[in-house]
């Protein structure tokens, strides 16, 4: 797997999406690339201090004065977006431990020249920010959830009719399963398994007795899914049309926790299991917060913007903010 599908699928808090659908964006200062500078934290007559050189201090709407002028529109933007999410919300003990986990993850296993080159095409600051990115992307997925929290009526409940679940199942391959068709048109697969795929069925059915579904997923699953714990993400009725018959019936009936008997399919065994299926346990998935997203497509722009006059963020540049107008009111043209 490449660095940058890990970056954007490891422990499943990743919403690389969301950015993608905003815009294609590049940090394309670095703040710390000068001796003289240096990167603060901290407010002064209710402004937000960014940086500070020879003492004197530069503060938010400066930042997107500066970079808009020198960068343009996709810098600035992206440099508002990351002070926003910073501001909006705290960084836990837990989202620092998984910030934490993941780089040191992602260090062990991957060519460092490459890491940094990926996480400044992603706009970071190269393999020094790498548990920045993992942090920041956490921090987004809370601010996009408080979101549609409280916009529940305008953006979830719509898209709660079309039956969205988060949905795991692990595959165990038969090679030899015959296929039958009745006078209704409607197939049936039944598997015609080896002593080895039967026992590799019984161990699966066995182990699932006392060990969480993912972990028995990454082991046994004869599917590219099993690295990702057996995760298929977010499936809903338009999702299920894709899939097999008997795979996609068996998903409409299981209830947020449960998991199925096994399935027979043309591949051959299923196992599934419905990871969340009410609202309250969507909210938690990033692929969830991307499909609210996908559906309204220049909503994160508002999201940030919206958040940034709560926070008292002022943008001085007109052109900054025209070009921001702009964006909106094509995104809206658009949809």
């Amino acid at each position: 797997m490449k660095t940058k599908q890990l970056l954007k699928q490891y422990w499943f808090v990743l919403v690389l999406a969301i950015l993608a659908i905003v815009f294609v964006v590049f940090y394309a200062i670095d703040l710390q690339a000068n001796a003289e500078k240096e990167v603060q934290t901290m407010q002064v007559d209710d402004q937000y201090v960014v940086y500070s050189i020879d003492g004197e201090n530069y503060y938010a709407d400066d930042l997107y004065d500066e970079l808009y002028t020198l960068y343009g529109f996709n810098t600035a933007f992206r440099a508002l977006d990351r002070m926003v999410v910073e501001q909006a919300v705290e960084t836990t003990s837990e989202m620092d431990t998984i910030a934490t986990n993941n780089a040191q993850y992602i260090l062990s296993v991957y060519d460092q020249e490459t890491l940094d080159s990926d996480l400044r095409s992603l706009g970071f600051n190269g393999i020094d920010e790498l548990k920045d990115y993992y942090i920041y992307i956490q921090k987004s997925q809370e601010l996009s959830k408080r979101y549609f929290t409280e916009h529940q009526a305008e953006y979830v409940d719509p898209y709660m009719e079309e039956s969205p679940k988060s949905i795991s199942h692990i595959l165990i391959r038969v090679a030899d399963v015959t296929e039958e068709t009745d006078e209704e048109g409607n197939v049936t697969h039944t598997a015609n398994p080896t002593e080895e795929e039967t026992n590799k069925l019984n161990e699966v059915l066995e182990k699932l007795k006392t060990e969480d579904f993912a972990t028995v997923a990454y082991e046994y699953s004869d599917d590219s899914s099993a690295s990702n714990g057996g995760s298929l993400g977010i499936v809903d009725e338009a999702t299920l049309e894709t899939y097999v018959a008997e795979f996609a019936e068996a998903v409409r009936n299981l209830e947020e926790g449960e998991v199925s008997e096994v399935i027979t399919t043309e591949y051959g065994y299923h196992i599934i299991k419905c990871d969340a299926s009410t609202v309250e346990s969507l909210l938690d998935n990033p692929d969830f917060i991307s499909n609210l997203y996908s559906n309204n497509q220049n909503l994160y722009t508002e999201v940030i913007i919206e958040t940034a006059q709560q926070l008292n963020i002022t943008i001085e540049n007109e052109d900054f903010k025209n070009e921001l107008d702009s964006y909106l009111n094509e995104s809206e043209e658009t949809e």
